[in-house]
């Protein structure tokens, strides 16, 4: 019939395809887009027994919540997420998929990071830090100078004895900044990191941990060949971002002293 409402919506979420069951505000719809993994998310109205694990396949694991208006179970294979929303007419935003999305990745063996990263001429960085900080605003600056943008602030990689690539893109991360904030500051602060002080940084600053000892493993694993493989520094910078242009020229600078070394 014309005008009926599709059963399944499609959308692309850091290199996972994702098939939900109602629409998502702020995804645009996507059929096409590159994924290496696939997730589906059923959403349900809220009841009575909203705290139990879904009937079938286990095991589930309940998934940290940091303040959605819902709870979700996590199929053991990563596949499946059944969302119980807490209010009928809860709006599903994209906040809430890439909520979910790292941590159904972790169960299916990919970590992602809480990153955002541009890419120019087949390189690219990454900035990490927890929310607010500034990742997607720094990203952006570098969008404005001609980079091209990877990740605003879930970024899949994967790692081999040379290089962390981006996924699925599979641009080469040059370097990687931890940004932090100084109120006081006036101008940036860059700092080198020893393998051991990012390693530090990475698993402080993870995204998709669960409480199950494989996933940790592998996540820690992962951390630690990050960690000897890219080049990593503080990246620490005024509270006042108007003077983050200044502080973006010399990280660009020290993105091109890395490409030498």
């Amino acid at each position: 019939m014309a005008g009926a409402r599709p059963d399944s919506f499609s959308y692309a979420v850091a290199g996972v395809k994702v098939i939900t069951n109602a629409p998502v505000a702020g995804l645009p719809a996507s059929t096409d887009a590159p994924a290496e993994l696939e997730l589906t998310l059923a959403w349900r109205a809220p009841a009575p027994a909203a705290a139990a694990p879904p009937a079938g396949d286990g095991p589930w694991h309940a998934v940290p919540n940091p303040g959605y208006p819902a709870q979700a179970q996590l199929r053991g294979d990563g596949k499946l997420v059944v969302v119980t929303l807490h209010e009928p007419a809860a709006v599903i935003d994209q906040a809430m998929v890439r909520w979910l999305v790292p941590f159904a990745a972790a169960l299916q063996g990919r970590v992602i990071l809480h990153a955002a990263a541009a890419a120019r001429d087949d390189v690219a960085c990454a900035f990490i830090g927890p929310s607010g900080v500034g990742k997607s605003t720094a990203a952006e600056h570098l969008r404005a100078r001609g980079w091209s943008l990877l990740a605003t602030d879930l970024l899949p990689c994967v790692v081999d004895e040379a290089a962390v690539r981006t996924r699925p893109a599979n641009v080469v991360l040059r370097a990687a900044g931890f940004l932090a904030r100084a109120p006081q500051a006036t101008a940036a602060v860059i700092e080198a990191l020893s393998p051991r002080a990012a390693l530090a940084l990475l698993a402080a600053n993870g995204f998709g941990e669960l409480d199950v000892a494989a996933v940790r493993a592998r996540q820690f694993d992962f951390y630690c060949r990050v960690a000897a493989v890219l080049p990593c520094y503080r990246l620490t910078v005024p509270d006042d971002l108007a003077r983050l242009p200044r502080a973006l020229d010399r990280w660009e600078a020290v993105i091109a002293r890395a490409g030498r070394g």
